[in-house]
């Protein structure tokens, strides 16, 4: 992990922006079966050839907005989240319902990541 929750992402997305499956889930908390099913799940999207395209889709650090309030104090946990705003109501086809629903305006957040520092200050994402 890095010394803040912007190295620690900047060093994840890049590892997986040079397809180092291996070295991204070490930024990942120490959570063995976490770590492994994002493993897993990267490694199967370098073997399809769509890792890159995936790490390429994510916002930089600087399109991210933060959390704060008192769970997310950014001295032990942290979050960021990015979202997606909806400047007017909006009609949208939902499968699960088999009918047009409308959506109204506002953030919508389509990603979130939380990070939590270690015992030995290092940040490590704890989730996203």
């Amino acid at each position: 992990g890095g010394e803040t929750p912007e190295e620690t992402f900047n060093l994840f997305v890049n590892s997986l922006k040079n397809e180092n499956v291996d070295l991204a889930v070490k930024y990942v908390v120490l959570d063995i079966e976490r770590r492994q099913r994002y493993y897993e799940e990267f490694n199967g999207m370098k073997q399809e050839g769509k890792l890159k395209e995936y790490i390429e889709g994510w916002p930089k650090w600087e399109d991210w907005s933060q959390t704060k309030d008192n769970y997310t104090d950014w001295e032990s946990r942290a979050e960021v989240y990015y979202g997606k705003t909806i400047n007017k109501p909006m009609m949208i086809y939902d499968s699960y319902l088999k009918k047009d629903t409308e959506i109204q305006s506002g953030t919508y957040v389509q990603e979130r990541i939380v990070f939590i520092k270690n015992q030995n200050n290092i940040w490590k994402i704890e989730s996203f």
